[in-house]
């Protein structure tokens, strides 16, 4: 069970109930998704915590290794958000909260708070018109997925299966050769600890997009089916050989 504010717990595979009772109300969001942040979690330092009804998560930032609070919830927001920058002076990165949501900053109305948009972190949501102009070919991005087509549409086929049929030795292979291209030592990647993480998942419908040249694995992606409406894609890498493939596996 989540303790109430200040006390926190560790987050834990068997906390995705709670936590989902507290988010299953609001749109998907990537660092409120049970599923992403127990992956990504791979120090085993997310924190949970309950306040004012609102669910409290203290994470830490990979890019600069500090630690940082963030809610969501739809209770007393100008109490809670004031409650947690005050903590955070002492617990996490002072004076701030970091990945609110939209619909959780849009309540606040305290004057002395100041809500800011983080225009780095709005450019991960795609729409299904737009993805079917790149398919289609429209603009620069649509231009490398027809260029893919036409080098390997011949030889290119495509694999769907659950995150338990496909074959991890295969899709760990290729995230080898495209760290090694890179110069990176893969294993000690946190990406690839949370990959690696992402294969313990076993409530949760996630499905790997495969895509193949012949028998030679090109490209992968794998993603959680949230709802009719929504899919969160967390993993994807494919052979830098292959220009176009992203665009063409949207």
């Amino acid at each position: 069970m989540i303790p109430q504010f200040p006390n926190f717990k560790k987050l834990e595979r068997t906390d995705r109930e709670e936590v989902e009772s507290f988010t299953k109300n609001f749109p998907p969001y990537s660092d409120f998704n049970f599923s992403t942040i127990w992956a990504w979690d791979v120090d085993e330092t997310i924190k949970l915590s309950i306040l004012h009804d609102n669910l409290i998560l203290l994470l830490n930032d990979y890019t600069s290794d500090k630690h940082y609070l963030t809610f969501i919830g739809k209770n007393k927001i100008n109490e809670t958000a004031s409650e947690l920058l005050e903590f955070s002076m002492e617990g996490a990165e002072p004076g701030i909260l970091k990945y609110v949501p939209e619909e959780v900053a849009t309540g606040v109305s305290d004057l002395k708070l100041e809500v800011t948009l983080d225009e780095d972190n709005c450019d991960y949501i795609l729409s299904v018109n737009d993805l079917a102009n790149i398919e289609n070919g429209h603009g620069h991005l649509g231009q490398n997925c027809r260029k893919f087509i036409r080098n390997n549409g011949d030889n290119i086929r495509e694999v769907s299966c659950s995150i338990h049929e496909a074959d991890k030795t295969v899709l760990a292979g290729l995230f080898e050769r495209w760290a090694a291209n890179k110069g990176l030592d893969y294993p000690e990647l946190v990406e690839y600890k949370a990959f690696e993480r992402y294969f313990q998942i076993d409530d949760a419908e996630i499905k790997v997009l495969s895509i193949y040249d012949g028998n030679k694995l090109i490209g992968f992606e794998m993603f959680e089916i949230i709802s009719n409406k929504f899919i969160m894609g967390e993993f994807r890498k494919a052979d830098v050989q292959c220009r176009g493939f992203y665009q063409f596996s949207e």
